[in-house]
């Protein structure tokens, strides 16, 4: 989970449309 969730936010870039989608997916496991 770490690592994917590491290597998520490196491809998250702030201000991108679905970065809520991925932070929140993430936040909610």
């Amino acid at each position: 989970m770490l690592k994917k969730q590491h290597i998520t936010l490196q491809y998250i870039r702030p201000g991108s449309p679905w970065q809520n989608g991925h932070v929140e997916s993430l936040n909610t496991n």
